[in-house]
């Protein structure tokens, strides 16, 4: 439910318009949560010897919680762009 918050609170930031690092924040907020749930998976990983595999797994987390909240972020101010024409 956290997850949800965090990208329905970076599309509110792009309709008020805030600055743009609040991308930055929700993101980091997402592969926390992220890393949250999954980190005995990676931790096992490293212990197996796949410390390559999980920090390609880790860095594209990563990517994909800046998509989500860029795209949440840009889908807000679309609307605020829509909603004030």
């Amino acid at each position: 439910m956290l997850d949800f918050l965090l990208i329905f609170g970076a599309a509110l930031c792009g309709f008020v318009h805030a600055p743009l690092w609040v991308v930055l924040a929700a993101s980091g907020g997402l592969f926390a949560m992220s890393y949250a749930r999954h980190h005995r998976v990676y931790d096992r990983g490293l212990q197996l010897g796949m410390g390559g595999l999980m920090a390609r797994a880790a860095l594209s987390s990563g990517w994909n919680a800046v998509a989500a909240s860029g795209m949440a972020f840009g889908g807000g101010m679309v609307v605020r762009l829509l909603t004030f024409v």
